[in-house]
């Protein structure tokens, strides 16, 4: 049997307990084309560890072989400092579905179809857009220079006031206590700093 994106999935969460990313319906960075991640036709598996990076894709390419179409480590571009992407045969081409196209695809061979070997659902752990690539990236940078408890909260304290001046509606009213913030911060820096402390690389 053809093993699909599905099956790829499966297999990288069995094997890495990883935070996976699938769907997401969006161009490749400074490209018109659609990212295969429209299709659900791709994964993101995140780690930051190259060594390990290094690891899932020797194992990925020899456990699915010639139906995996790229895997995409650190080595490919800098784009990839915190994740491997991972994409099959055959691929979406022109528009996909989820930007109103009609579903089309692409085998190895160059024929075209509309039969497609995914079955990974909208519902699936979407991957990060490129802008919170960038945010994650200089939040982790600025966490790289934070030695306690204490510093990070004092970090956390103010992005979080902003965050919440600049989207009032999903917390709390404009007028609301800044005391009742930092309490929330301070307990949300905790469970953030437990989290963190359990990740095997960051």
């Amino acid at each position: 049997m053809t093993p699909n994106m599905q099956v790829v999935y499966d297999f990288a969460k069995r094997n890495y307990s990883l935070r996976i990313g699938v769907t997401n319906c969006r161009k490749i960075s400074g490209s018109q084309n659609y990212s295969q991640h429209s299709w659900s036709n791709a994964i993101d598996i995140y780690t930051a560890n190259k060594g390990f990076q290094d690891k899932m894709a020797t194992e990925l390419k020899k456990e699915f072989g010639p139906f995996i179409r790229n895997v995409l480590t650190w080595r490919y571009n800098a784009a990839h400092w915190n994740h491997i992407h991972v994409d099959m045969w055959p691929k979406g081409i022109y528009t996909p579905p989820c930007d109103g196209g009609t579903l089309r695809v692409r085998h190895k061979d160059g024929t075209q179809g509309t039969v497609f070997t995914s079955n990974i659902g909208e519902d699936e752990l979407s991957i990060l857009n490129d802008d919170e690539q960038l945010q994650l990236k200089q939040f982790l940078a600025n966490l790289d220079s934070i030695n306690s408890n204490v510093g990070y909260v004092n970090f956390l304290i103010p992005w979080f006031r902003n965050w919440r001046s600049s989207l009032p509606q999903h917390f709390l009213p404009v007028d609301a206590d800044l005391s009742a913030v930092d309490m929330l911060a301070r307990e949300d820096a905790a469970r953030a700093n437990k989290r963190l402390n359990n990740l095997r690389d960051i």
